[in-house]
């Protein structure tokens, strides 16, 4: 499991209901996220993330480092390179 910092950078997810994220095509679920020391466990189709929240992430590490890294529009390998670092500071394993 992995623990993320969800950003601005992450507009592929803010604001969507994880229903239409498309989460169990990609081998990923999100185990639960907290906002403002709230934490909702095994969130429902209809949760959102927004900026400042932590998602605990289960599934393939491969398959969740995509997903995120795709989430955050990223275009030129450049821009990748920062967002990949972006991500990595905000990555941390949960065991």
């Amino acid at each position: 499991m992995r623990q993320f910092h969800v950003t601005e950078a992450h507009i592929g997810i803010v604001n969507i209901a994880l229903k239409e994220l498309n989460l169990a095509q990609q081998d990923v679920k999100i185990m639960n996220r907290k906002r403002n020391n709230h934490i909702i466990k095994n969130p429902t189709g209809n949760t959102t993330v927004q900026p400042g929240d932590k998602v605990l992430v289960y599934g393939d590490i491969e398959n969740i480092r995509k997903f995120f890294i795709l989430s955050g529009g990223i275009q030129t390998r450049d821009t990748m390179k920062n967002k990949i670092r972006g991500l990595i500071v905000y990555e941390k394993r949960v065991v």
